[in-house]
């Protein structure tokens, strides 16, 4: 009999920050708060912890008056706690305007994530520059 002793899948994050990638790039902000724990809170580069529907609209009064910009997120680091069903994920984010190709603004950030029914979520996010 063979046993098995492999790690355990890394959690698909990567392909997750994508998918919000692309909500954020859609203006679906309804897809985009699928990605969030109800209680989660987003510290934006200049700005306090605020909770993730107030963030939202923030984010979604920005994108409304200018039709030009995006934001995105790349991860560079994955930290997995599979006994606590839990992640740390780093990166670096910008702002900028999709016509011209031009960085607006951007920086680092660090989610917070967790595994909550099997799906896994983002609790808190933090975002510097």
């Amino acid at each position: 009999m063979l046993t098995d002793h492999s790690a355990p899948a890394l959690p698909p994050i990567a392909t997750l920050r994508e998918q919000s990638n692309k909500a954020i790039a859609a203006r679906d902000f309804a897809a985009l708060e699928a990605f969030y724990t109800l209680n989660a809170t987003i510290t934006p580069a200049r700005g306090s912890s605020m909770p993730v529907g107030a963030a939202l609209v923030r984010m979604r009064q920005q994108l409304e008056a200018d039709p030009t910009l995006t934001y995105s997120r790349q991860l560079t680091h994955l930290s997995v706690n599979f006994g606590t069903r839990t992640a740390q994920e780093t990166g670096t984010w910008a702002a900028k305007n999709h016509r011209l190709n031009t960085v607006l603004s951007s920086g680092t950030y660090t989610a917070s994530w967790v595994q909550s029914d099997g799906a896994w979520l983002i609790t808190s996010e933090v975002f510097s520059n």
